[in-house]
């Protein structure tokens, strides 16, 4: 293993370790497969590739949704497992480690369009297309 694959397969295993979701290749499907088990991965660099798996923002179709309704944002899940619409951009408070909503607000994840990303919830703010 060269310095280089060394590195990079620190920082896939440190991810690992800080709770980011791993995908392993499998080469008869020729695709990358998360690593959903509880189960610890049994690394072998020498035979499989592994990476971070991409991380997706939450989306939902926003010709559903009311047009004052201008952002979308998911909570701490430890302060609530729930997906905001809201009037005003919610502000993100790292001391209390939750988004601060002040606006009207509604569940986004009522919605049927609603799905779910794979992004951590502190990077899921999105604000609603222009002409949506």
């Amino acid at each position: 293993m060269t310095r280089d694959e060394a590195r990079r397969a620190a920082e896939v295993m440190m991810a690992y370790a800080d709770g980011a979701l791993i995908q392993v290749y499998v080469e008869g499907l020729a695709s990358w497969i998360s690593h959903t088990s509880e189960e610890p991965l049994e690394w072998d660099w020498t035979k499989t590739k592994y990476r971070v798996a991409p991380t997706t923002p939450d989306t939902i179709d926003w010709s559903h949704v009311a047009p004052e309704y201008k952002w979308m944002v998911r909570q701490n899940p430890s302060f609530s497992p729930r997906a905001f619409l809201c009037k005003g951009e919610p502000d993100l408070h790292e001391n209390v480690d939750c988004y601060m909503i002040k606006v009207e607000h509604v569940y986004a994840d009522a919605f049927a369009s609603y799905q779910r990303g794979t992004c951590d919830w502190r990077e899921s703010l999105v604000q609603r297309p222009e002409g949506e």
